[in-house]
């Protein structure tokens, strides 16, 4: 008889243990599943981000895109053409 409740102290005893252990670390794989999700979408959002670059490099190597940004920004002409100035009267 007195074997029943030293077992039911052991089993109390095993389980608040368990509690103990297994909570804390319960709770860090909750917190690192969701800094994992916050991770992965910053990633997804950083490889767009460099696809979006890389195909800009590209379209800024091509010599129409080169011309483009000379005559527009630069102010730039081919030889023989005249760049010609548009006032407006106020």
């Amino acid at each position: 008889m007195k074997s029943k409740p030293a077992k039911r102290i052991f089993i109390m005893l095993v389980c608040f243990v368990m509690m103990v252990t297994i909570i804390p670390r319960a709770k860090t794989i909750w917190e690192l599943n969701g800094r994992k999700q916050q991770l992965v979408m910053e990633k997804n959002q950083v490889q767009r981000l460099n696809q979006q670059l890389k195909e800009q490099l590209i379209e800024s190597k091509k010599p129409e895109t080169v011309e483009r940004i000379a005559r527009e920004k630069l102010k730039m002409v081919k030889e023989g053409e005249t760049y010609v100035i548009e006032v407006s009267a106020d």
